[in-house]
């Protein structure tokens, strides 16, 4: 069995070499020059360097925790649709948070702008950009039932892999929907905080691409174990996750979520401190965040004691999240790759 750093690295080749075959052939069947265009939009999209495949080497985790399974061309499918998955997700999730930069370029509505006619005007253009990605995300969905029934799986094993795929999606909608409504006019309940973060972040990153594999390998997992597991490690990735985009350097960088104003869980536990609370209010529903408003709701977060706060829940979670993850009793090369998340969450903290 490879070394876990040599697993990733391979399992990760594999899995783009997976979509590019897919990609490829869809192409070559398509039947209309706009069918060919979105079809190579969304492959260029979910080819981009900076992808870390991580909900597909999730699947293919899942599938190895039966030690008798090997990895299959088959497998690598359903591992490739959780990444088409994740495309078209990410490509509606960037009209929502009308971002314009993804995996180092521009995101893919930006895309569909700017090669937009010339003669129209900005916000025609804008309309395009945005319609004929809404569109393309839509593609994206239908190739991930597309290379799923396009497995030698069993016809019984198809249906249920497209059956928690529903489910997962159902989910991360509520999460989306929670996602939008978290704005400093209504401000959530922690509740609904934690809420959010565990939809769209532990089941649909880590305890459905898991599961499937797991489902579809026939292994065996005290899945009630699992789910704790990912109900603290997407917390603790997901609040990291946020830290780094509030402090990341310069404007363009920093997440939309705090240029929008949004109210994550950061921010909540600033918004705790009576000192700064209503200057933090006050910035985050300023419309038009300069580079200064920016670099200002920073230095409040953090002398709020929100900064510290999230941090500790970060590490807390993160240290229930490891005790977990030993007492699964999962075949070594799995258990290696969940400590190695599990690292890359205090890396990502600490960026």
């Amino acid at each position: 069995m490879p070394s876990s750093n040599a697993f990733l690295k391979q399992a990760k080749q594999r899995i783009e070499s997976t979509l590019k075959r897919f990609f490829d052939s869809e192409m070559h069947k398509a039947r209309h020059p706009l069918s060919l265009s979105l079809m190579r939009s969304v492959g260029e999209f979910t080819m981009r360097k900076g992808g870390k495949r991580a909900r597909g080497i999730l699947v293919l985790l899942g599938y190895l925790t039966n030690t008798k399974n090997r990895i299959t061309g088959d497998i690598l499918k359903v591992a490739a649709a959780y990444e088409l998955l994740h495309s078209y997700l990410l490509i509606h999730d960037d009209i929502i948070d009308r971002d314009f930069e993804r995996r180092g370029g521009p995101t893919l509505h930006k895309i569909f702008e700017r090669t937009a006619p010339s003669v129209l005007s900005r916000n025609k253009k804008e309309k395009i950009g945005l319609d004929s990605a809404i569109i393309a995300g839509d593609v994206a969905a239908d190739l991930v039932q597309r290379i799923v029934l396009r497995t030698k799986f069993t016809y019984h094993q198809k249906i249920e892999t497209l059956e928690l795929l529903e489910r997962i999606l159902h989910t991360t909608y509520v999460g989306q929907v929670l996602d939008i409504l978290a704005l400093p006019e209504k401000l959530p309940s922690m509740q609904d905080q934690l809420t959010r973060y565990f939809l769209k972040t532990s089941t649909y990153t880590i305890e459905g691409p898991f599961l499937t594999g797991v489902q579809l390998g026939k292994a065996r997992i005290d899945k009630k174990a699992f789910h704790a597991f990912a109900l603290d490690a997407g917390l603790a990735f997901q609040l990291a996750n946020d830290l780094q985009n509030v402090y990341s350097t310069g404007y363009a960088g920093t997440s939309s979520d705090i240029r929008e104003g949004k109210i994550t869980l950061l921010v909540s536990y600033a918004l705790a401190s009576r000192k700064y609370r209503l200057q933090i209010l006050r910035l985050l529903q300023q419309q038009d965040k300069t580079p200064g408003d920016v670099a200002t709701l920073r230095s409040l977060i953090t002398m709020s004691g929100g900064y510290a706060k999230a941090r500790s829940v970060v590490m807390r979670y993160h240290a229930r999240a490891a005790r977990r993850v030993e007492k699964l009793k999962l075949p070594p090369i799995v258990s290696g790759q969940f400590r190695a998340l599990l690292d890359m969450i205090i890396n990502l903290m600490n960026t």
